[in-house]
């Protein structure tokens, strides 16, 4: 009983300093927002993070055990870049990382290991690349709609919308739009199923 307080307590003081860490960030949060460990932030001068209402970000094995390997990370690296993150929305050890707009909408599962990137990092170009040409890097919006579900280790990127209720297979790569209510697999990820 004493162990099971002692933890209580442990895990209540740091998720209150987690949660000050995220205002000290200028990360604005809505109300019931449930973070029990430090994720990784990193917000640009004139980027804007925003979470809604009753999300809840899992960063260590014992607050999720399906295999959180790091830390949550939270990234809008350039000015002008927005990541929103809706209502009621689960993160476990995922890579959020915006240049200039990744879009959450509520509802949404985003399990163990994910990471959606808005942008390329990396010229395509090997000139480029040699000489560090940052205007050369593709970037384009991503936006997961209501009530999708992305399985452990899949990868969304740059340019993607994944329609509304759809599932994402775990390790799947999202290289194209997905419609809504279908299930997508594989590298790169294609239609397995419709659902409905």
């Amino acid at each position: 009983m004493f162990r099971q307080l002692l933890k209580f307590l442990r895990r209540l003081t740091v998720g209150s300093l987690a949660k000050v860490l995220l205002r000290l960030y200028g990360i604005k949060y809505g109300t019931g927002l449930v973070v029990n460990s430090f994720p990784i932030c990193r917000r640009a001068s004139g980027a804007r993070i925003q979470l809604g209402c009753n999300v809840t970000i899992n960063n260590k094995i014992n607050e999720n055990l399906a295999g959180i390997a790091h830390r949550t990370v939270l990234a809008a690296v350039e000015e002008g870049a927005e990541l929103v993150i809706g209502n009621e929305v689960g993160i476990s050890g995922a890579v959020l990382f915006c240049t200039c707009s990744v879009i959450i909408e509520d509802h949404v599962n985003i399990g163990v290991g994910v990471k959606i990137y808005d942008t390329d990092f990396h010229p395509i170009d090997a000139m480029a690349r040699r000489v560090h040409d940052v205007s050369q890097i593709k970037t384009a919006p991503v936006r997961i709609c209501r009530d999708v579900w992305l399985g452990a280790e899949s990868m969304v990127l740059k340019g993607v919308t994944i329609g509304a209720r759809s599932i994402v297979a775990a390790r799947a790569v999202v290289v194209k739009d997905v419609p809504e209510d279908c299930v997508v697999a594989g590298i790169p990820a294609q239609i397995v199923a419709r659902l409905g």
